[in-house]
């Protein structure tokens, strides 16, 4: 019982059962306040909520999924509004995949846009090109890499951190230079 009464109060029964009852109450009230909270960004999203974003924005989720993949599936796809713009263009991408998640290249001479998605983000390569096809120009050619590891990345990794890695996985794994 969380209340401050006097104690002659504190024993009587129907008080106790009254303090009692509305314990239980505060904590369904609570836990009714975290889950608003956390639906009004899809970031923090319920399951419930994914299912019903997944519902109107046609998306099949698949039973190997995680929470934030499915987040990330309805968040790329709410995105897809148009227009744009280049900050626009990065400011999406920085909330999908993260200031450090990719590399966009758009060259206007060529009318070409290339997104290197790191390695730590393959998971979210698909849904970074499905996002890209649906606002870029249709003029424009669109091309989603990933940005495998190569010898200038890995300057302040030493041989003894790679040397654990098979030369084939070296480009494809995320090696972590502090380990």
């Amino acid at each position: 019982m969380s209340f401050n009464a006097p104690k002659i109060i504190e024993n009587i029964k129907e008080i106790k059962i009254i303090y009692e009852l509305n314990d239980k109450r505060d904590e369904k009230l609570n836990v009714a306040l975290k889950k608003i909270e956390n639906n009004m960004t899809i970031d923090t999203a319920t399951e419930e909520l994914m299912e019903k974003w997944e519902a109107i924005l046609k998306i099949n989720k698949s039973d190997t999924d995680t929470l934030d993949e499915r987040r990330f599936r309805v968040k790329s796809r709410i995105f897809q509004k148009l227009p744009y713009t280049i900050r626009g263009l990065r400011h999406k991408l920085d909330s999908l995949c993260g200031e450090d998640g990719y590399i966009l290249e758009i060259d206007h001479d060529t009318e070409n846009i290339t997104c290197y998605v790191q390695l730590f983000q393959k998971v979210k390569l698909k849904e970074v090109k499905s996002m890209l096809d649906a606002i870029i120009p249709l003029n424009m050619t669109i091309q989603v890499k990933l940005k495998y590891n190569t010898w200038g990345d890995m300057k302040s990794t030493t041989w003894k951190k790679i040397n654990k890695y098979k030369w084939c996985e070296v480009k494809e794994v995320v090696i972590d230079a502090k380990n």
